[in-house]
């Protein structure tokens, strides 16, 4: 039904990530979430706010068990804000470096 969901679908269920923690991040009810995975009917910026939040969550996941062979903790929502917002960060020192380069 909406086949531009697909990628998230596939991440969520992969990385085993809780709606829960989803919800939270992205600033929308858990039941939105749930609307979203079983593709019914959720608004466009609700729809954009769920993508993000596990774009950043993916994001997140990939360099720890990249660069720390690790798997954070995806129930603990303040830690997980932290360490987003972090990687973030040090993306934006990385690209400012090469631009100064």
């Amino acid at each position: 039904m909406y086949p531009e969901r697909s990628d998230t679908y596939a991440n969520i269920a992969q990385l085993n990530i809780p709606h829960g923690t989803i919800a939270a991040l992205a600033g929308v009810s858990p039941s939105k979430v749930s609307e979203y995975v079983k593709q019914l009917y959720v608004s466009g910026r609700a729809s954009v706010c769920i993508e993000h939040a596990v774009s950043d969550l993916v994001s997140l996941i990939d360099f720890m068990a990249k660069h720390l062979s690790l798997r954070p903790d995806l129930r603990d929502v303040g830690s997980l804000r932290a360490a987003i917002e972090g990687l973030k960060a040090a993306k934006r020192s990385v690209e400012l470096q090469k631009d100064r380069s």
